[in-house]
């Protein structure tokens, strides 16, 4: 008994303060949708930032990552199927942030800024972040 006790002891820590880990097929999903929401033709969408595509991504992140990808097929590639691409932008963000907040900041802003955000940056993550929590809690539920 004393060892079954001071093994669940031992194992609480870990599970109470493990760090949940970001789906980033679902994160993804959710920040193409935002990015895109409202437009009549979402794979053509140009932003203001000349993002490209559904996932409003710019070709210069694009080239960051994807750099083995010749430029005209990256083009092509943020119109017809830019998922794996805002993966890949998702998968290098991993790298130096956690959580669905940091997360879609870094996607918003780019792998390389710094600081913290604020004003709208801060209300894009922040929106993300709760549209990731909605989608994965209804994920859970089903």
């Amino acid at each position: 008994m004393r060892y079954l006790l001071l093994s669940l002891f031992l194992l609480l820590p870990g599970l109470t303060w493990a760090p949940q880990t970001t789906d980033l097929v679902l994160l993804r999903s959710v920040l193409c949708h935002w990015e895109t929401r409202g437009e009549r033709n979402p794979q053509e969408a140009i932003g203001l930032g000349q993002e490209i595509g559904r996932c409003q991504i710019k070709p210069s992140s694009a080239r960051m990552a994807m750099p083995d990808v010749p430029l005209a097929e990256l083009l092509v590639r943020l119109v017809v199927r830019p998922e794996p691409i805002a993966e890949a932008i998702l998968t290098e963000c991993q790298l130096r942030r956690i959580g669905a907040f940091a997360l879609a900041d870094c996607y918003h802003r780019g792998p390389y800024a710094s600081g913290v955000p604020t004003g709208r940056d801060r209300e894009y993550a922040k929106q993300a972040a709760s549209d990731y929590a909605e989608a994965y809690r209804k994920r859970i539920a089903r």
